[in-house]
Formats: structure tokens, sequence, C-alpha cells
């Protein structure tokens, strides 16, 4: 027997990851644009983090948004393991960004650093939003 999880609830769990941590990253990356921290590579800095984490934030308000606006749709359910599986995936992804900015944050070239990273964050990127997108984009039909 499947285990399956409402889908609204994994919508939720994931979305609590990414906003929490993805706060906790922006806050960093504030904390580091206020210091000075970037110099004159400020542009290509905020440039760098923005696409990596807010797409998907701004497709999870997106969808809670059309949710509220809906009435009557019974949430639907979806396989445990594929839940699981996305959010850690999520957190992984999330962590390794700020492991990134970490590293950045010490090295006398930051921007270089961030531009060296993107061979491996970009397909992991592609990677976890098709998973967060098994939650957020399909249609709740109810079983």
């Amino acid at each position: 027997m499947v285990k399956s999880i409402s889908t609204e609830i994994a919508k939720k769990r994931l979305a609590t990851v990414w906003f929490v941590i993805g706060g906790i990253l922006f806050l960093f990356m504030l904390s580091l644009t206020l210091t000075g921290r970037f110099g004159t590579k400020l542009h290509d800095v905020w440039s760098w983090f923005l696409p990596i984490v807010f797409p998907s934030l701004t497709l999870m308000i997106g969808v809670f948004a059309v949710d509220a606006l809906s009435s009557g749709v019974k949430p639907a359910k979806i396989d445990r393991y594929i839940f699981v599986l996305t959010f850690i995936m999520s957190i992984v992804y999330l962590l390794t960004i700020l492991v990134v900015l970490i590293v950045s944050s010490i090295n006398p070239e930051p921007i270089d650093i961030m531009t060296a990273s993107n061979f491996g964050l970009g397909p992991f990127q592609g990677v976890v939003s098709a998973c967060i997108g098994i939650f957020f984009i399909q249609k709740d039909k109810g079983k």
C-alpha cells in the first residue's frame, strides 16, 4: 500500500522550508550588502542570488493565492515518498546556497565563487523546481 499525503499539507510544509531558509538567506545577503562586503559588485551578486531563490517563492505565493480564491475543491493526495524526497532536496539545495554565501563572504572575490557555483546549482535548481512543481502546479481533484 502506498502511503500518501494531502497536497495541501505538502504545499504548506514545503513553503515553510522555503520561506524560513530563504528568509535566512535573504537576511544574510542583506547583512553582507549593508556591511559593504560586495563593494562595487553589488548588482552582480544580487543578480546571482535573486533568480536562485525567488522564482520558487513567488510560485508558492501565487498558488496559495489561487487556492485561497478557489472554493469547493477537495485536496488531492500524493505519494509520501515524493513529498519526502522533494522536502529533503529543498533543504539540501537551500543549505548549498548558504554554503556558497559563507564561502563567498570570506573570499576576496565573492562573485567569482558565486559564478562558479552556478555549474552545480543550476542543474540542482532545475531538479528541485521540477519536484516542487508536482505539488504547486497540479490541479487538486480529490480522490
